[in-house]
């Protein structure tokens, strides 16, 4: 299961953009889908430029993002959205699906990042998103490939954010760490605590965050506890407390293990 520009998080966060003022430009795979989004968009009087992409490929993404450049012009705000979970444990996941969970939670969000990050160093203005995930800071069993992603994506945030005012560049960062959703690709997904995550109330904290310029956007806002715990905790005593908290097969239910789009 796949989150995307045109589908899901991705059309709620692109909807309150576009609410907000924002002329938008959706990069997918989805080019039916961004269409949709994006007629629904321009009948409230924002502009909307579409690209079809395929984000696991890096050269892909650089043809196409020259072309948003020079049709558009700068991006002041990027926000890597694009992910996948296969929600299969690591010895029953198939090579191909952990490449793309890669390529797609990842990588994308590198190559993306320094498409437009010349532009923002040279008007010293931008914002970088990156959603990531709880499971950026805590691995979850039967998420390994989701997990390692997600961490991947905190410590690129992270180190960009450090290395962007070591040059005193005034480029916000910020990396979005929800629980689960009860939509897109952890719809089915059951934990005992915190409870799936309504999208509406998510997308509002989202929107707070970046409007604030958080950093770290944890939602629900007291997940920001999660590292002191982890840090302060034997290891199986914090273990311990996931494995009750999320359920010893969280993966079984979520729709994503059962998409056989991912290959």
């Amino acid at each position: 299961m796949e989150e995307r520009a045109a589908n899901n998080i991705g059309r709620m966060l692109a909807w309150e953009f576009a609410l907000r003022g924002a002329n938008l430009i959706l990069v997918d795979l989805d080019a039916d889908g961004c269409a949709n989004l994006a007629d629904s968009i321009r009948d409230i009087g924002q502009a909307v430029k579409i690209y079809q992409c395929d984000l696991t490929k890096r050269d892909e993404i650089n043809r196409v993002m020259a072309d948003v450049l020079r049709d558009v012009g700068n991006v002041d705000i990027l926000v890597n959205n694009a992910g996948i979970v296969s929600a299969r444990r690591l010895q029953d996941c198939p090579d191909v699906i952990i490449q793309r969970v890669m390529d797609l939670n990842i990588m994308a969000s590198i190559w993306m990042t320094k498409a437009v990050l010349p532009g923002m160093q040279q008007r010293n203005y931008g914002h970088i998103v990156n959603i990531a995930s709880l499971t950026g800071f805590i691995g979850i069993g039967g998420l390994v490939d989701l997990s390692t992603s997600k961490f991947a994506s905190v410590g690129f945030s992270e180190a960009l954010h450090c290395e962007l005012s070591q040059m005193k560049k005034d480029i916000k960062v910020s990396v979005v760490c929800p629980s689960l959703l009860d939509r897109g690709m952890f719809e089915g997904a059951k934990s005992r605590f915190p409870s799936p995550l309504q999208p509406k109330y998510a997308i509002s904290e989202i929107m707070k965050g970046i409007l604030q310029d958080q950093e770290v956007i944890f939602i629900p806002w007291y997940m920001q506890f999660t590292p002191i715990l982890k840090a302060v905790l034997p290891v199986g005593a914090f273990n311990a407390i996931v494995s009750f908290s999320t359920g010893m097969d969280i993966m079984k239910n979520i729709k994503g293990s059962k998409n056989s789009s991912l290959l």
